[in-house]
């Protein structure tokens, strides 16, 4: 099989020098371009729906041609001339990562899977040769959940959780994690939110009392919650100037006319505004539960 690999490797390379011969027609406009690199990715995904779940790769690999071709170009026709896709070719390309990735892949450690008595679902991995613990918590509580005219509380709300608890401040909360040489890090995307920790073993007791602290005590107060209003609204108005990222907005409101993905996971400069901690606290209760989460 490796010899096989090895072969298709190099028969591959030679097809691209032949045919392509790494010339890279980049558009004038980076705001079509942008529009174009989703486009074309939907219309693969369309065509094979089976490789849905390699469009991360294959992002991150047209971020290498777009910001670096010059040190790795990727034959751009290939991918980005609509209507034009060598689909053949994608695929090959496709299994070639797979290949170089074999090693890695065998080498993962088992992955147990059980659910708890409140319907939790814990996923367990045991590396012994690591000195740390990895904990992160997956919870259905993504941009998707936001109300209409709430947008962005799911972001807001997981990074709430480490403003404050019953027990401990921010500051006392980043405290206690610098002591231990920890990290406890939330965020939110389109379809859950994370809470994770990281933390070495001799210190795991203390940092997950902490991890379970920040979950299910959270106290949103106000006048942080306005401090990150203010920061994200900040942000907002700073990609304003970035052509990628308003393209990027632009086909996500043109791809979904309607629905629960078509606006932005940080929420809009309309909505933000009137959100409080009561608007957090509401989120959290609704969404923040067991049987919603996989640990």
């Amino acid at each position: 099989m490796t010899r096989f690999l090895a072969l298709l490797r190099v028969k591959l390379c030679a097809r691209w020098q032949q045919t392509f011969r790494w010339k890279v027609a980049i558009p004038n406009s980076k705001h079509e371009f942008r529009i174009s690199k989703k486009i074309q990715i939907f219309q693969i995904q369309k065509s094979f729906p089976c490789l849905g779940f390699l469009n991360f790769w294959v992002s991150n690999l047209f971020r290498i041609s777009i910001f670096g071709f010059r040190i790795f170009q990727l034959p751009m026709p290939l991918f980005f001339r609509l209507g034009q896709v060598r689909y053949s070719a994608v695929f090959v390309f496709l299994l070639l990562i797979l290949a170089s990735m074999e090693g890695t892949l065998l080498a993962m450690p088992p992955v147990q899977r059980m659910t708890l008595s409140n319907q939790m679902v814990l996923l367990t991995s045991e590396e012994r040769s690591l000195p740390f613990v990895t904990l992160q918590l997956l919870i259905d509580a993504g941009s998707r959940r936001d109300a209409t005219g709430e947008e962005g509380t799911a972001k807001l709300t997981a990074q709430g959780l480490l403003l404050g608890t019953a027990k401990h401040g921010e500051k006392a909360i980043n405290e206690e994690l610098d002591f231990m040489g920890a990290s406890l890090n939330s965020s939110s995307g389109r379809d859950y939110a994370t809470l994770t920790l990281r933390v070495l073993k001799k210190d795991l007791d203390k940092g997950f009392d902490l991890f379970l602290e920040v979950l299910t005590q959270p106290t949103f107060p106000q006048e942080e919650v306005k401090r990150e209003i203010q920061k994200t609204l900040a942000a907002i108005q700073a990609a304003e100037d970035q052509p990628d990222v308003v393209a990027e907005k632009a086909f996500q409101e043109n791809l979904f006319l309607s629905g629960p993905y078509r606006h932005p996971v940080e929420g809009t400069k309309k909505s933000l505004p009137s959100m409080t901690r009561d608007t957090l606290e509401r989120f959290y209760k609704k969404y923040y539960h067991p049987n919603h989460s996989i640990l």
